[in-house]
């Protein structure tokens, strides 16, 4: 929670405050409240619109997360400490509380602390530090402290993410299907990565006699990118695809190695606070294809792009932020021939 600052032990330190309410954090305090809980912290009012110093603090929402910046820059500009803390929580209260402490440590290190109701507040303010809040000082040789993140913190800001779906495709079986899906992952902020499961129900199309059907049994890597509410993701596929005819005077079934590779378009909603509802869509392009043949003549056969559509509803099992990549691994196509 350290900003690195100097301070006086005889003269109480001043600066100017430049507070800002970004897009999304508008239930986060107003300036005047900053001021007062700042002011409460150190025992005085520390903000002089005429001070050299300038805190710059703004606050706004990044995807999930409500994040904050502060930063102390001097009369000539240029950054002496810059502090990012990150909540997600979906109020503001906790990151407020944080944001209070840090500028009255930045403001004076030495006094904030000392102060009864900074023990609690920097002991609650420890429990509930964002896992991805960094440190930098701007002027290392100024002789101000600047604390560096923990290995406690730095881990914890990889979250564990568990999620279930249900998805419909066209084009990895002989006619549209249904297939149920589930994944874990592990997220960051910008970034995660997936490992998926998915089984499809079997789907078929009528023959002259009988039918042909097939089903896909998977398994994907999914590596994606995060902005906003948005993901887009990459998918590698493997498993198994499995055909069969039935009704037919020599019916035949066969598992055919799958392998496909595609991409992955989703947006995720929070729906309450530990579970997030995702949409996504995903076009996945089979690197082995498959043919369905009846008496030599070609029944189905795999296209070469399949889609699917999908709805998650993921949780995270780690602090119940969870909304990342939650999309839905789509998109197998197989490569073999199989003789129902």
């Amino acid at each position: 929670m350290v900003l690195a600052a100097s301070a006086s032990a005889d003269v109480p330190r001043t600066v100017k405050l430049e507070y800002e309410r970004q897009e999304g954090a508008a239930s986060c305090p107003e300036e005047a409240a900053i001021r007062t809980g700042v002011a409460a912290r150190l025992g005085y009012e520390p903000f002089r619109e005429q001070a050299s110093d300038r805190l710059r603090t703004s606050i706004r929402q990044v995807g999930r997360l409500l994040e904050a910046r502060i930063e102390l820059v001097d009369a000539h500009g240029t950054a002496k400490a810059e502090r990012r803390l990150v909540s997600r929580q979906h109020d503001c209260l906790e990151l407020a509380s944080s944001v209070e402490l840090a500028i009255a440590i930045a403001i004076d290190p030495v006094l904030a602390p000392r102060r009864p109701m900074d023990e609690a507040a920097t002991a609650s303010a420890a429990a509930d530090q964002p896992a991805d809040a960094t440190a930098t000082d701007a002027s290392p040789a100024g002789g101000r402290a600047v604390a560096p993140a923990t290995a406690a913190s730095a881990r914890s800001s990889i979250r564990k993410r568990i999620d279930v779906g249900l998805l419909g495709g066209i084009g990895s079986a002989p006619s549209a299907n249904l297939g149920l899906r589930a994944g874990v992952a592990l997220e960051g902020d910008l970034a995660s990565l997936g490992l998926e499961a998915r089984a499809d129900l079997p789907a078929s199309t009528a023959l002259r006699v009988g039918e042909a059907s097939s089903s896909l049994l998977l398994a994907s890597v999914v590596p994606c990118a995060h902005v906003g509410v948005a993901a887009g993701c990459f998918l590698l596929t493997a498993g198994a695809q499995r055909v069969a005819g039935e009704g037919l005077v020599d019916s035949r079934r066969a598992t055919l190695p799958y392998v496909g590779l595609g991409l992955r378009l989703g947006l995720g909603l929070p729906v309450w606070a530990r579970t997030f509802l995702t949409a996504h869509a995903d076009m996945t392009a089979p690197l082995t294809l498959a043919r369905l043949k009846v008496d030599e003549s070609v029944v189905w056969r795999s296209p070469t792009i399949a889609l699917a559509l999908a709805s998650v509803s993921p949780s995270d099992s780690h602090d119940g932020s969870g909304l990342s990549c939650q999309t839905h691994c789509r998109g197998p196509r197989d490569e073999h021939a199989a003789a129902p």
